[in-house]
């Protein structure tokens, strides 16, 4: 009966007089907008994407992720490097062909467009590069559109007045972007700084750093390396840009650029002239010219303001956030493929039943975070500093990857003093997060992501067998070194017979804890009674 009253629902309320031109409106082609649309159409919506950019795939395809990859590899060879990077793009936009996608499906109209805005709640005015305008209202939106590299407006002045280029990851890796490139190749570019301690300046300072360091002085200014990450991937990703040739100048800030184009610093030290700079001072998303506050939406500066459990606006709850644009998303969890699991929730949210839904997040809680420098750094689950706030009893074990058959095997053709993997547990075995640096470290990550996710053990991870010598290998030996170590660990490799034992054991010292805790909570309670007696 429930079934048949919650579907009975579902069917009027898509039904309704007030006819819509579409079904969903999604505003961004990038992953979120992507997924979300292919999810919306399969369920038989008619869907609209619209986006200022006239190729599909946003940042990531075009001005990030994948451009940013390719200039890591080309560092390898002789090849041109703003050639390679146009030529991997093309191939991967060429996949991404709106035409394609369109004789694909059916229910998708792609609107590619100079601007955009709300009029209402349910209407967004769409103007063209032609000049011509048009209107288009829907049931529901979807807000995907990104995040745009900060740029404060100080920095902006300032540099202009000491006539110096202010250059971001979109200026060296968007191939219709060539001033950057031209710079380089004219001979100009005796000093580049770089401003952040990011992911990104990490990325392209070692890049820019192998390709240009024997023409170019590289100097990094920040507080710190990866300032939110464990200190091990920290100390890692100072020896990877330092062996690039970049200097790292930390625990300071560019404070000013002056006009003779010489940089003051907060600890007021200047460094010497510069003949370009490249800021890495983080991403945010550009929402002011959508015009919400006509479609009654609330937003920030940090983005659309969400409900976490649906992604719906908490103010206009036809409209949806995902990405880089939903403010409560915490920035270490803006990924393109955290953004695309987010599109289909927010697609899910829609159009499924609310009882079916129940159980499920729409963000993902296990969302691994990788670094694409050479070797890779990676980072999945919770960090040291997070283990030891609610877990103050966990274990870690950390091992180098420098005296491993792997190691020995490849020393001569890469870096295997910098790579090592720490994997971190509850007392319980419960796989709680994990760090590596190393070629293959994102894929360690993902192995690890899916133990988090699936609540594994130690134990668990011990009992698959990793072939050898692979980049698995050291944490198929990390995990059973953890599981010998314990006593339920060790009988669970005995057999079913230990098992029984090691789950009985279990068993035991959790109720131990919870009796412990009860008589602590218990002599707390009654401690103030007796002071005032």
């Amino acid at each position: 009966m429930l079934l048949f009253a919650t579907l009975l629902f579902w069917i009027l309320s898509n039904n309704n007089a007030q006819a819509f031109q579409y079904d969903l409106v999604i505003v961004g082609g990038g992953a979120a907008g992507l997924f979300a649309a292919g999810s919306a159409s399969a369920l038989g919506k008619q869907v609209a994407i619209v986006d200022l950019k006239q190729e599909l795939g946003g940042g990531c395809t075009n001005a990030a992720c994948v451009p940013s990859k390719a200039l890591r590899s080309i560092v390898r060879t002789s090849q041109s490097a703003p050639e390679h990077v146009r030529s991997v793009v093309e191939a991967v936009r060429a996949r991404e062909q709106p035409q394609q996608m369109l004789e694909r499906n059916s229910n998708l109209d792609l609107h590619f467009v100079q601007s955009c805005c709300f009029t209402d709640s349910h209407t967004m005015e769409l103007s063209f590069r032609n000049s011509t305008k048009c209107f288009i209202q829907s049931r529901h939106f979807l807000l995907s559109v990104g995040a745009d590299p900060a740029i404060p407006f100080p920095f902006q002045d300032q540099a202009r007045a000491a006539r110096l280029p202010l250059w971001t990851y979109r200026s060296i890796l968007q191939p219709e972007e060539t001033e950057f490139w031209d710079t380089v190749k004219s001979g100009h570019l005796r000093r580049l700084l770089i401003v952040g301690g990011g992911s990104t300046a990490c990325e392209l300072g070692q890049s820019l750093g192998r390709l240009l360091a024997h023409n170019t002085t590289l100097e990094l200014v920040a507080p710190a390396l990866l300032s939110e990450e464990d200190p091990s991937l920290q100390e890692s990703a100072q020896k990877l840009l330092e062996r690039a040739g970049v200097l790292c100048k930390l625990d300071v800030k560019m404070d000013k650029i002056l006009e003779n184009k010489s940089i003051q610093l907060s600890d007021g030290s200047y460094l010497a002239p510069v003949d370009g700079i490249l800021l890495c001072v983080g991403r945010s998303p550009q929402l002011e010219s959508l015009h919400l506050h006509q479609a009654g939406v609330e937003w920030n500066k940090n983005g659309v303001s969400i409900r976490p459990s649906t992604l719906q606006s908490i103010s206009a709850s036809h409209i949806f956030a995902a990405g880089d644009c939903a403010d409560l998303i915490d920035k270490r969890s803006r990924t393109s493929a955290h953004a695309a699991y987010m599109g289909f929730h927010a697609v899910r949210n829609m159009y499924v039943p609310w009882w079916l839904r129940i159980g499920s997040s729409s963000q993902h809680k296990v969302v691994p975070r990788v670094i694409y420098t050479d070797p890779e750094m990676a980072r999945v689950g919770l960090t040291r500093k997070e283990c030891q706030e609610r877990y103050p009893d966990f274990q870690s074990v950390l091992v180098k990857e420098e005296g491993s058959d792997r190691a020995d095997m490849e020393r001569r053709e890469r870096d295997t003093e910098v790579t090592f993997l720490e994997l971190r547990a509850s007392r319980s075995g419960q796989i709680l997060g994990g760090t590596a640096c190393g070629p293959a470290a994102a894929e360690l990550a993902n192995s690890m992501g899916v133990a988090i996710t699936n609540r594994l053990s130690v134990r668990d991870l011990a009992k698959s067998i990793h072939s050898y010598p692979s980049h698995g290998y050291l944490l198929y030996r990390v995990a059973l070194s953890m599981a010998l170590s314990d006593t339920r660990g060790f009988l669970e490799s005995c057999g079913p017979v230990g098992k029984i034992l090691a789950g009985l054991i279990g068993a035991v010292g959790s109720s131990v804890r919870i009796i412990r805790s009860f008589f602590a909570a218990h002599v707390v309670r009654e401690k103030p009674r007796t002071n005032n007696l």
